[in-house]
């Protein structure tokens, strides 16, 4: 049974894609199950979840079969009303008057409801081969916490961060496709310093979904609002990370940060209202 109240269950999953709907389906029906079973409200799933990722899993965004996606889409859709669950999960999203098709990350609600879409801001210049970028946040609400959306290559830029704090956001679900590459030796450092970062600088939790491929740059995660890392999957191991969020869990020096956050988000920042001086 899911917590009621002021308290939000989480599991962050992170499993090997595949450029198989039915397959990818299939792990995210499996991790579903198993993550309502724990009890977790919100199950919580990486980029590009159910189609895979552009390059690496399907090499023309023509070759997806959109009348199998609808179907596993909607198959997700019952799996949320069935177990009473919100499940967050990385898809290529196709627009009629779209050139290229959107990456998305779409939260269903446990009443099978989708409740909101994000479709990813900032592209890769890969990303920009195949997908159209998106021009709004997504903010919603999941019990007592305002949840907003982001996926992966997001992380890098904290004035979008800034821009969620600013919105009242008190917990970020970021979906990741971050593997492999010639970076993928100094991200594995850099990639989880950064999502500690984010949510630390700006006072919010963070759940952050990855893939499992090696070689992965940073396990899947969940963090609390001051950078404490709550829960975590072994890296390159399908497994979710299981986490509990009080929304009145808080804390003196993070309440300072966080307003100062959403100070700064405005342009307004007390230490810095005057000129700085030089030498």
């Amino acid at each position: 049974m899911a917590m009621a109240g002021g308290k939000l269950k989480v599991a962050c999953v992170g499993f090997e894609m595949s450029g198989d709907i039915s397959r990818n389906w299939q792990a995210i029906e499996y991790w579903t199950n198993r993550a309502a079973d724990e009890g977790a409200a919100l199950v919580h799933f990486p980029e590009a979840a159910l189609t895979g990722y552009n390059r690496v899993h399907v090499k023309e965004m023509d070759a997806i079969d959109r009348d199998l996606l609808q179907r596993r889409s909607a198959d997700i859709a019952a799996l949320a009303a069935a177990r009473g669950v919100w499940i967050a999960y990385g898809t290529t999203n196709f627009e009629p008057n779209a050139a290229m098709p959107f990456n998305s990350l779409m939260l269903i609600g446990p009443d099978g409801a989708q409740v909101s879409r994000y479709d990813k801001i900032f592209l890769t210049d890969a990303d920009r081969e195949a997908y159209s970028p998106g021009n709004r946040l997504a903010v919603t609400r999941i019990r007592n916490f305002t949840v907003g959306l982001t996926i992966c290559f997001d992380m890098r830029f904290p004035e979008l961060f800034r821009r969620l704090a600013a919105a009242g956001v008190s917990l970020v679900l970021l979906s990741g496709y971050q593997s492999g590459g010639p970076r993928a030796e100094h991200m594995r450092s850099v990639a989880p310093a950064t999502l500690i970062t984010r949510a630390s600088e700006n006072g919010i939790w963070l759940s952050a979904s990855n893939t499992c491929e090696a070689p992965a740059w940073h396990e899947s995660m969940i963090v609390r609002f001051n950078g404490q890392v709550l829960s975590s999957v072994v890296r390159h191991t399908p497994g979710m990370a299981l986490a509990t969020l009080d929304a009145d869990d808080s804390e003196r020096f993070t309440d300072f940060i966080r307003g100062a956050a959403r100070s700064a988000a405005e342009g307004v920042h007390p230490q810095l209202d005057r000129p700085l001086g030089e030498g």
